[in-house]
């Protein structure tokens, strides 16, 4: 029998597009519009395609469209190896496949990555495609910078056949990039000569291993942090008590734990705000006293075993409708359940905030 005729680049990509997952699809078509490298690669995952994994990175380089650029007797280890696609007409064939959004995305994610690499202030690709950037990248090659200036111009012309393939409008800025009148970028001004001479001083410090403590040892040593974190704890706690809280016009509970029946009791009581922010009783409009004396009655107590329990009870029972109305009174409520909880679990006595 006669060998298969070998498959065009359009006929590789159609294959890949028949057969792959759509992560991995999703990625191959942004991965057209920029430099094939781990870091960009890591780049577009992370701010286009979060739900990809390295599975479907694997499923695109191992799909026949990248070829290798690292000779094979170079024998480096495969994370070093270097790679890009076939030619253009693959890259073509897949920016064909993928929504303008994306591609327009991809360019500018990596052309803030290209521009932070050339110390640029740049947020956009046409922004950073348009600049005359060849002073700029004389200055980083003679001062040994090389690979900066081989990753902008690798992805000037990568962004440029991509914008050329979208047309249009998109075309119009391709032909800028090697335009005369492009922007000009002023390189900062040399320090002034009495700038003082920068020195690198090295330090030594030492490091404290927990493996070369013995147990009691670490057991003092993580005593004494938890006691700070608590102590940091408390004190950011009491400080954010002191701030102002509007109080909540739907009234306010009163907490309190009965230890005999293992339950957390919180009892509702109704109030009016006053202009001046006071709370009032909503029968007589007088302010409501804080003397523990002077008795008034619920309009409902909620029970539960559980802070769970007890939100629920309040927040979510359709036949009675939660009485608060205020959010930062709802996380409150929520917090005391939980602190009344603990002291219900440990035997502690509950004090309300």
């Amino acid at each position: 029998a006669n060998p298969a005729p070998p498959l065009s680049n359009r006929e590789r990509v159609q294959r890949f597009w028949a057969v792959a997952s759509d992560p991995a699809k999703q990625l191959a078509g942004l991965m057209a519009a920029a430099p094939v490298s781990p870091p960009i690669i890591q780049l577009i995952q992370q701010t286009l395609l979060p739900e990809s994994q390295q599975v479907h990175v694997a499923e695109v380089y191992m799909s026949g469209l990248l070829r290798s650029l690292t000779p094979a007797e170079a024998k480096l280890p495969p994370h070093h190896i270097q790679y890009d696609f076939l030619n253009n007409e693959v890259r073509e064939a897949l920016t064909d496949l993928t929504p303008i959004a994306k591609t327009e995305a991809v360019l500018d994610a990596v052309s803030g990555y290209i521009a932070q690499r050339l110390g640029l202030q740049v947020r956009t690709y046409e922004a950073l495609l348009v600049l005359d950037l060849e002073s700029k990248l004389q200055a980083l090659e003679q001062a040994g910078k090389t690979t900066e200036k081989e990753a902008f111009n690798h992805f000037a012309r990568i962004a440029k056949s991509a914008l050329q393939r979208l047309g249009g409008d998109y075309a119009a800025i391709a032909a800028r990039i090697d335009s005369p009148d492009r922007v000009k970028i002023a390189l900062p001004s040399p320090p002034p000569r009495d700038f003082p001479e920068l020195k690198t001083f090295e330090f030594e410090y030492p490091l404290i291993s927990f493996e070369d403590l013995a147990s009691a040892e670490k057991e003092e040593l993580l005593t004494q942090a938890n006691v700070l974190n608590a102590a940091g704890r408390r004190a950011l706690d009491d400080q954010l008590s002191k701030r102002f809280i509007e109080l909540d016009p739907g009234g306010y509970f009163l907490i309190y734990l009965d230890v005999s029946q293992g339950l957390i009791h919180a009892q509702h009581f109704e109030n009016i705000i006053n202009n001046e922010g006071i709370a009032c009783d909503p029968v007589t409009g007088e302010p409501l006293s804080v003397d523990k004396s002077i008795s008034r009655l619920p309009t409902r107590t909620y029970s539960g075993r559980t802070a769970k329990e007890l939100c629920i009870n309040i927040f979510e029972n359709p036949e009675n409708p939660c009485p608060i109305t205020f959010l930062d009174h709802a996380a409150y409520l929520g917090r005391e359940f939980v602190k009344a909880e603990i002291d219900l679990i440990e035997g502690n006595s509950y004090l309300q905030d």
